[in-house]
């Protein structure tokens, strides 16, 4: 080692705890009685860590302790460091308690409103040794979960960039502008999306496959689109067009239920932008475990089953 670096590898996960709980009671003292330890030994863990990492991380007061600029650094990638410990040890403890395998799936929201929860009950039907962690989130951030190793399997929009994923195929369905039952575009059998961009869009968030294909298809055919607000929940975009908020473009099996208890009216959209399909993707089938490569097999299997 050169004379002018530090050990950050010699941190310890007690440093790395302590230091989270000075931060959130903002005492070393309070700290010390949170950890039941001596406050001469939680000083001596926080300068430690100090001298290890080179920086100071506490303003010292008699009132108390303020996170200096590295040290507002520190705790956030404390937290997760410590996040992460959580979760490996209770992963571990699923298999000690005779848990056959742990697969972690990120999925879109809307797929959640499909078919994802009678497949995933029929896997689990079929495997009850294995315990499934479910998140939902945009397609670019399933990617990414599952290129860093915090997914295993994960459903994304076909039109995503998967970075060197492999995929299977999943379900395909089509887009349709969801209306009050008394909206101006209500009598027509179809609409086209020059037709949409005339009225206030509510749609999901900036970040998701569905805007940036709406967005897409709107600038090929020279028109923009005026987002009024931006939900993550279809449930919750439904009720804004229900409350006569806008209008939205939103995905025809997960807007179903939606749409007929809340009197709402699914108009189909012309143009081939409107057919959307969904890929199950992960690193690599090879190193995927037995559970999670039966589940990633099962959903593609399952999908082209449907009619």
């Amino acid at each position: 080692m050169n004379r002018g670096e530090r050990p950050v590898g010699m941190l310890s996960l007690t440093s790395l705890r302590l230091f989270v709980a000075v931060a959130d009671e903002l005492s070393l003292t309070r700290a010390a009685e949170r950890e039941h330890l001596v406050l001469p030994a939680v000083s001596k863990r926080i300068k430690e860590l100090e001298g290890l990492l080179g920086a100071q991380l506490l303003y010292r007061s008699r009132r108390g302790v303020v996170l200096t600029p590295a040290g507002h650094c520190v705790i956030a990638h404390a937290r997760q460091m410590m996040d992460a410990v959580g979760r490996m040890r209770n992963e571990v403890a699923e298999y000690a308690q005779g848990v056959a395998g742990f697969v972690r799936v990120h999925v879109t929201t809307a797929s959640v409103t499909q078919y994802l929860p009678d497949e995933l009950a029929s896997f689990m039907a079929g495997n009850p040794q294995v315990k499934v962690d479910l998140q939902d989130g945009a397609s670019t951030t399933i990617v990414r979960a599952i290129a860093d190793g915090r997914a295993d399997v994960g459903i994304v929009d076909s039109a995503t960039t998967l970075h060197g994923l492999q995929s299977l195929p999943y379900h395909s369905h089509r887009l349709v502008v969801v209306v009050p039952k008394c909206h101006p575009l209500s009598r027509k059998q179809s609409v086209d999306i020059r037709d949409v961009v005339e009225f206030d869009l509510i749609g999901t968030p900036s970040n998701s496959s569905l805007h940036a294909l709406i967005t897409r298809a709107a600038a090929e055919s020279g028109v923009t689109v005026k987002f009024r607000m931006q939900l993550r929940g279809l449930d919750g975009i439904c009720r804004m067009i229900k409350a006569d908020l806008g209008i939205g473009i939103l995905p025809a099996p997960a807007v179903v239920d939606n749409v007929s208890s809340m009197s709402l009216l699914a108009l189909p959209i012309d143009g081939a932008w409107a057919s959307r399909a969904s890929l199950v993707c992960f690193r690599n089938r090879a190193g995927l475990s037995p559970a999670a490569r039966e589940l990633a097999q099962h959903l593609s299997t399952a999908a082209n089953r449907a009619p």
